[in-house]
């Protein structure tokens, strides 16, 4: 037996135990409830997804998935509790695109998610398998230094990271908080530490190799408008620092808002990002995989205008569709660089349709890429997806 296997069944034994604790539930599993006598609250879904991608050869790659996701949960009344997600794949097709769908195990049954926490009160803590960022409705998430640019899937289906997260209540309005990301050792291991006041959020991180420091900021002009900005700098050893700066607005549509009978607009938003910095192109490229893997968005670019629009069908599906594009206005390198011709102007867009019929959820996105500039860890011609959501 592995010591993979092993963490997880030592992982799965430990919320067993804690669930077993307290006779106190939400929903029960007959099974569980009948031998162990553990009652949690639980969910059971089955998703089934169909991905065709176009890497620019034009040959179509496609792989079908099967998906059985299962949600565990206990809480007891003073906020401590458990969490576990996972999932158990079935797939066939081309394996070139699982890399598209963020699956990079051949496990058939792996774990997103196992964590113990605690909520509520003056402190909270996390500890075990989970996201440190979670996702947010921007369309340039620079506050996010773990998770790689990726508009197909979401963080909350990501598999999480080891984390020891911490937050202490400072004040009303002042959280401080912790996080400690486990890496091959320690040297390597991600140290994050920050402050949230308000609508405001400080956070610095850093392991041997890199340091990051942001800063975001969020102010609700009325009930419709939401506007926001962000700063981020980078720091490599081997680079110079790399500077990153993003606002914009969300706008939230009265249900009166029409283009015509069948579909109505329900948001927009608009976000602009600009990069700075001084090291050659050259000397980027050399590096990508460290930038990409910390979410230095479209590095090539220097200016880049990102444009969301959501609406609603008036169809029995109650269909949702949501328009997201982004578009280089000004590329950081050129011949002056030394480059035979300017880096193109990359531009991405994504259509995604959420439909729903009884029980069923039904996503349909398209993304398409265009100039492609190679700075981002995926960088297919065309993405299709299919998939069918059935919660038990």
């Amino acid at each position: 037996m592995s010591s993979k296997q092993i963490l997880k069944i030592l992982i799965f034994v430990i919320a067993l135990v804690f669930l077993s604790a307290q006779p106190r539930g939400i929903a029960y599993c007959a099974t569980c409830e009948t031998i162990l006598k553990i009652p949690f609250s639980y969910s059971l879904s089955y998703e089934s997804r169909f991905n065709l991608i176009d890497d620019g050869s034009s040959t179509g790659r496609h792989g079908l998935f099967n998906f059985l996701w299962f949600d565990l949960n206990r809480e007891d009344t003073t906020g401590v509790g458990v969490n576990l997600k996972g999932r158990a794949l079935d797939f066939s097709g081309d394996t070139f695109v699982k890399q598209f769908n963020d699956i990079n195990n051949v496990d058939t049954f792996s774990f997103n998610e196992a964590y113990l926490y605690k909520n509520g009160g003056v402190s909270a803590f996390k500890l075990g398998l989970f996201k440190y960022y979670e996702k947010s409705d921007r369309l340039f998430e620079i506050g996010d230094f773990v998770n790689e640019f990726d508009l197909m899937n979401k963080i909350k289906d990501r598999r999480g990271d080891g984390n020891l997260w911490y937050k202490r209540r400072v004040s009303k309005e002042v959280d401080f908080f912790l996080d400690y990301e486990t890496n091959v050792d320690y040297s390597n291991s991600l140290k994050i530490a920050g402050v949230t006041f308000k609508n405001a959020k400080i956070a610095a991180a850093f392991n041997e190799i890199r340091s990051f420091y942001t800063f975001d900021c969020f102010h609700p002009v009325s009930k419709k408008i939401d506007l926001f900005a962000s700063y981020r700098k980078n720091m490599f050893n081997y680079l110079d620092p790399i500077n990153q700066y993003s606002m914009g607005a969300n706008y939230k549509i009265e249900p009166f808002g029409r283009l015509n009978g069948i579909i109505r607009l329900t948001g927009a938003g608009l976000e602009f990002l600009r990069n700075e910095t001084t090291n050659s192109y050259f000397l980027l490229k050399r590096n990508l995989s460290d930038l990409q893997s910390s979410n230095v968005i479209f590095s090539y670019q220097k200016d880049v205008i990102g444009l969301k629009l959501s609406a609603k069908l008036r169809d029995a599906l109650n269909t949702g569709l949501e328009l997201r594009a982004y578009q280089s206005l000004s590329s950081l390198f050129g011949e002056a660089e030394g480059l035979s011709a300017p880096v193109p102007k990359m531009r991405i867009i994504k259509l995604s349709a959420m439909s729903h019929y009884k029980k069923m959820n039904f996503e349909t996105a398209l993304l398409k890429r265009f100039n492609k500039d190679g700075s981002t860890p995926l960088d297919e011609s065309l993405n299709f997806r299919l998939s069918v959501l059935y919660p038990f």
